[in-house]
Order: C-alpha cells, then sequence, then structure tokens
C-alpha cells in the first residue's frame, strides 16, 4: 500500500470514529435527560409524600406543564415497572426505585464516557500516524 492510500485510509477511520463519537455524546444526551426525569419525578414524590389528603396540589406533567389536582392518597404513588404494568406503592419504595433507575443510568453513562475516551484515543494515534505519513510525503516531493 502507497503512502497515499495509507493516508487516505487513516483518514477514513478518523472520520468513521468521529461519527462513533457524535453517537456516542447523542446515547449520553438521551441518558442525561432522563436521568433529569427520574430527579424530577423523585421530588414530586416527595413534595406529594408530605402533604395531607385532600389538599390541592400542583402536578407536573412535563415541559414546564402543571395540572391542579386534589392529593386523595398522598402515602401511595403508582410506579411502572416495566411492560406498562403499573402497582401501587409507599412513596420510600417508589423513591428506592427511581434511584435504582438512575444508578443504572448513571452506570450507562459513564460506560459511554470510557468508550469515548478510548475512540478519543485511538484517534490520537491515528491522527499522529496520518500526519507522519503526509510529513514523510511532503518531504519526498
Amino acid at each position: 500500500m502507497n503512502q497515499e492510500e495509507e493516508f487516505q485510509r487513516y483518514a477514513a477511520m478518523v472520520d468513521y470514529y468521529k461519527s462513533q463519537l457524535e453517537s456516542i455524546e447523542n446515547q449520553q444526551n438521551y441518558l442525561q435527560a432522563a436521568i433529569m426525569d427520574y430527579q424530577k419525578a423523585k421530588l414530586t414524590i416527595e413534595k406529594i409524600s408530605k402533604t395531607k389528603s385532600g389538599k390541592e396540589i400542583l402536578i407536573p406533567i412535563g415541559g414546564g406543564i402543571y395540572t391542579y389536582a386534589s392529593s386523595k392518597k398522598p402515602s401511595k404513588v403508582l410506579a411502572d415497572i416495566g411492560s406498562g404494568i403499573v402497582i401501587e406503592r409507599k412513596p420510600k419504595d417508589a423513591l428506592g426505585i427511581i434511584n435504582k433507575r438512575i444508578n443504572g443510568l448513571q452506570s450507562d453513562k459513564q460506560s459511554l464516557n470510557q468508550m469515548a475516551q478510548q475512540i478519543q484515543n485511538q484517534m490520537q494515534e491515528i491522527s499522529k500516524k496520518a500526519q507522519e505519513i503526509y510529513e514523510q510525503s511532503v518531504q519526498q516531493k
């Protein structure tokens, strides 16, 4: 393989790694949004569990929008346990579910950070090799 072909191969690899990094960044943004959503849920559960039955409260429904509601059973919340199945839980138990989910998302985010770092290291190595080939080709001319 001549220098030009090798240089083009390295350039293609750098482009491929850049697209992988963009994909990882998108996944990290999604995970961060999910974490923030769960943190809002935690705050809401904590606030609702401290209210008295029959008291009027504001419930966030997303997008900065709230609705009025009356707390009927502040000692119970409904938790989605997967596959569209919802069960009644004590707020403390629901907070435990949320904390597990947040921890899982943070772990996933950390794994993505490690993958991104490995890709960046590989990109640096390839860029260095491509730079060396380029400099050799300039010296030969």
